[in-house]
This record gives structure tokens, C-alpha cells and sequence, in this order.
């Protein structure tokens, strides 16, 4: 099967309308000048964030870590310490 078989197979747009649909927004966007087209905006590279240290067993985490009360009172913790956590938390019970 060759592409415009495919293409009328598969009832959607073939690949050289997508492409006119592209360059025609493009076009709007940017205008038709090829030099506006080199001056495309850039992507914005997002910083990664340093790794978080858990402030009861001072290992590095990722995400957002947990409310470490009531075994400390600031901070964050990690996984593995939050168990303790909700243990302590169940006691207070």
C-alpha cells in the first residue's frame, strides 16, 4: 500500500494537508517571511529543582515529601520516614 492509499484508507487528512494546516498557522503566527521562521521562539528550559533533604533521616527525596509533625515541626520528610510518622500519629490516638 502506497502512501496515498494509506492515506485515502485512512479518511483523515493526509500528511500534505497536516503539513499546509501547519505552515498556514505558522504563517499567521509569524508572518510569511522565511526570516521570521529562523526567529521562531525558543523553548524555555524549566531549571530542575535540587533535590529535597528529609529532615528526620537527612536522605535526599523527590516530589514533595510529607508533613513530618509530630516528630519534628518544620520541614519535609521522605517516604520511608513517613511511616514512622503516621505510627506516631496513630499513637497519639
Amino acid at each position: 500500500m502506497d502512501e496515498e492509499e494509506y492515506d485515502e484508507w485512512y479518511g483523515g487528512p493526509t500528511k500534505k494537508e497536516l503539513q499546509e494546516q501547519q505552515d498556514a498557522r505558522h504563517a499567521k503566527a509569524f508572518g510569511d517571511s522565511p526570516k521570521k521562521k529562523a526567529r521562531m521562539p525558543r523553548r524555555i528550559l524549566i531549571p530542575v529543582i535540587d533535590r529535597a533533604r528529609c529532615v528526620i533521616c537527612g536522605d535526599r527525596f523527590d516530589g514533595h515529601g510529607h508533613n513530618p509533625e509530630p516528630l519534628k515541626q518544620e520541614g519535609r520528610c521522605c517516604d520511608s520516614c513517613n511511616l514512622a510518622v503516621i505510627n506516631a500519629r496513630l499513637q497519639m490516638l
